[in-house]
């Protein structure tokens, strides 16, 4: 009858640790070797998947009811981001896309996406809006074409300020985007697409979760400061997935020191622009620990970042349990 138990408890253990990722429990508490292999999502659970896809972006968010949304299609990455939705998913229907703005590591593959790796789109491709020149790039029309293409069931759906996605118990808020009619975010005029991204809240019970693309933080001949304007309508969170790469230009001291993160996950990869730079990294970690798909380099640092939780109050990153504030 012992020998029975012990096997159960540790059928328990083997269960929990595939559910969260690789979490070994000791008579210490909970230790956490870094787990970035995707799991199967589970009914009742959120998942926030931040794909390592190199120097761009990809997040998968799966709602406690299964609702599912992918956030922005890097470039020469959707073979892995079709291959991490059907491990998580077991299929490659999603409820929802939303592109963050025109730039390649952030909307480059979505055409190669749906049209080459079976990725449907049951309700709506949430994007900035605009017309066939919103912005100047070859790749940013062949995906208006596809989008606009009625044959292509991809449902084109211009993101607004104060607009809502319900995803069940998880609410998705747009909290800034650029207006392809005034050329503003945030009630700021703009000048560059970065500004424009497409900023969102993200909140499941107690836990709240912030991305933005490429969001800018500094005002500059090239950039406008909207991260100060979106600031005040985020507040204190969990999860920041930090703006722009971790970029000089983004996350700046206010915008930090009122979100207050208490983990912040940066995806990057291979570049030349000096991403993350320490500043910026510096400022994160004096409110929370700091995850990095890769480094600069290219080489693989905590792979894909992982959240999950099952209640709202309490969650894992990469298998390390945390609590909300």
């Amino acid at each position: 009858m012992f020998r029975a138990m012990i096997q159960k408890i540790g059928q328990v253990v083997l269960a929990l640790s595939l559910v969260f990722g690789a979490t070994a429990i000791t008579g210490t508490g909970v230790h956490t070797a870094e787990a970035a292999n995707p799991v199967r999502w589970q009914p009742g659970q959120l998942h926030i998947g931040s794909i390592s896809v190199g120097q761009g972006d990809a997040t998968l968010i799966v709602s406690p009811e299964g609702k599912s949304m992918l956030i922005d299609v890097n470039q020469s990455s959707a073979s892995k981001i079709a291959s991490y939705i059907q491990t998580v998913l077991g299929h490659k229907n999603l409820d929802y896309i939303v592109l963050t703005h025109y730039h390649a590591d952030h909307m480059g593959d979505y055409v190669n996406l749906l049209k080459n790796y079976g990725v449907t789109v049951k309700s709506a491709t949430y994007d900035r809006g605009g017309d066939r020149y919103a912005y100047n790039s070859t790749l940013y029309q062949t995906y208006y074409d596809y989008v606009t293409n009625t044959a292509n069931n991809a449902k084109r759906v211009q993101m607004r300020e104060g607009y809502y996605v319900n995803m069940g118990s998880v609410t998705v808020k747009c909290v800034s985007v650029g207006d392809p009619s005034t050329n503003q975010a945030s009630g700021i005029l703009t000048k560059d697409e970065n500004d424009r991204s497409i900023a969102l809240t993200v909140r499941y019970g107690n836990l709240d979760y912030f991305v933005a693309g490429d969001l800018s933080g500094q005002t500059t001949s090239q950039y406008t400061d909207i991260e100060t304007a979106v600031a005040p309508k985020v507040g204190s969170i969990e999860v920041y997935r930090v703006n722009h790469h971790g970029a000089s230009y983004s996350s700046n001291q206010y915008f930090v020191d009122t979100l207050k993160p208490k983990q912040s996950i940066i995806s990057v990869g291979y570049n030349t622009y000096g991403h993350p730079v320490s500043t910026v990294v510096s400022r994160l970690q004096a409110y929370g620990r700091v995850y990095q798909t890769e480094t600069a380099s290219g080489a693989v640092k905590d792979g894909n970042v992982i959240l999950l939780s099952t209640n709202g109050t309490n969650y894992t990153i990469n298998g390390t349990s945390f609590v909300t504030k």
